[in-house]
């Protein structure tokens, strides 16, 4: 690779990374991908407090969940549009941290106001406050964020036609505005999506049983409310720096006795939302076609809600404070998770193999960076599937 490119690439890096990692990092506090729906979301956040009764927050949570829910799937899209599959991994991973970092402050947030003494009850505050926090940073979000690297104001002429171009390796197109029906289809035939489905549907019973129950469960150990406020800080940290850990976490405290000991067991078992951003990274990589990427990543935050409405019910309060039904569970989601990846990499793997065998290996254009493999670029150009493009090969 010519050394001027790579440096000239590194460079372009650099910018796209300060742009687009610090504002998405910053938007998972509580905010969007869609303008409109940044600042719905912060509105409609701020209105909890306006509630008096179950009718009220139930109504403002249909509404919360229809404007978050384009989250996820936006951000990975965007992340497969302004990098190469071997850069997406660890950006999905930076900006999904920010969600560490929400739950690492709002434990101090939480704590603080819990101290609030007025007409207006301290849980409400926390609406509002987060609520606010979401409206002013989707402002910021609409102003500086771009919706692809063609309209990116902060870069030049040239280095727009440069961002384009360098993910085109990628295979998975960059934009389409028009719907393509059978990628669509495609998508929903696909047997490989069904184990990433599956899998993400398993990874994420866990994360709906500790939302819910984790603040329940350290209450239970016998700390104050305030205390588990403090308590919860701990889990954002482990949140983000931990790749592995979650079945070893839940072990600990479905067997051991001391407090201390399966308090530590529980921040340990938070490990597992590490399988989020994964997995969103993979639809990213290996889903081409803007359509069908689109379709895929809309069933991936469907599989993370079905996860995390079936996990609150896995623990009974009879059991508390050990909860050992939600455990079990919990075990067999994670156990079930590992099959599940390890299988859907074995699928990919023999399926570049007959890539490989039927069609010879994949030709290609250069590529700027010294770990992308080498692929051509038609596929980007014709909006072609992974399943139609014989040159595009999976990454795992």
């Amino acid at each position: 690779m010519d050394p001027s490119t790579a440096t000239t690439n590194k460079s372009l890096l650099r910018k796209i990374d300060w742009r687009y990692v610090y504002l998405e990092e910053r938007v998972p506090l509580r905010g969007s991908i869609d303008h409109a729906f940044s600042f719905l979301w912060g509105v409609v956040l701020a209105c909890h407090a306006t509630t008096h009764n179950f009718t009220g927050i139930m109504v403002t949570r249909f509404f919360l969940g229809l404007t978050e829910a384009a989250i996820s799937p936006g951000f990975s899209l965007i992340t497969g549009m302004w990098y190469t599959r071997s850069e997406q991994p660890f950006r999905h991973g930076l900006w999904f941290a920010g969600n560490s970092l929400a739950t690492a402050f709002g434990g101090l947030i939480a704590y603080g106001v819990a101290h609030i003494s007025g007409s207006i009850p301290a849980w409400k505050w926390l609406f509002i406050i987060y609520g606010i926090i979401t409206v002013v940073w989707s402002i910021v979000f609409v102003l500086f964020m771009p919706d692809s690297p063609l309209t990116a104001r902060f870069l030049s002429q040239s280095e727009r036609a440069d961002a384009q171009e360098r993910v085109k390796v990628n295979q998975t197109t960059i934009k389409h505005d028009r719907i393509q029906w059978h990628q669509v289809w495609e998508a929903l035939a696909d047997y490989k999506i069904y184990i990433l489905f599956f899998f993400q549907v398993a990874n994420n019973i866990p994360n709906g049983g500790l939302t819910m129950f984790s603040a329940i469960v350290v209450k239970g150990f016998g700390f104050s409310t305030l205390q588990t406020y403090l308590l919860a800080i701990p889990t954002g940290a482990v949140h983000a720096f931990f790749a592995l850990g979650s079945f070893i976490g839940s072990i600990i405290v479905y067997v051991c006795e001391s407090t201390g000991v399966r308090l530590f067991g529980l921040y340990l078992f938070v490990a597992y939302a590490a399988g989020i951003p994964m997995t969103l990274s993979m639809v990213s990589s290996n889903v081409a076609g803007f359509t069908k990427k689109a379709t895929v990543s809309a069933m991936m935050f469907i599989a993370y809600c079905t996860g995390n409405i079936v996990g609150p019910f896995l623990f009974f309060g009879s059991e508390a404070p050990v909860y050992k039904s939600g455990f079990i569970a919990m075990m067999v989601c994670l156990a079930a998770a590992t099959v599940l990846i390890l299988a859907l990499g074995l699928s990919w793997r023999m399926e570049n193999a007959r890539r490989d065998r039927v069609y010879g290996p994949a030709t290609l254009a250069p590529t700027n960076s010294p770990k992308e493999p080498a692929q051509g670029t038609a596929g980007a150009r014709e909006d072609l599937t992974d399943v139609q493009n014989t040159a595009f090969r999976y990454v795992f």
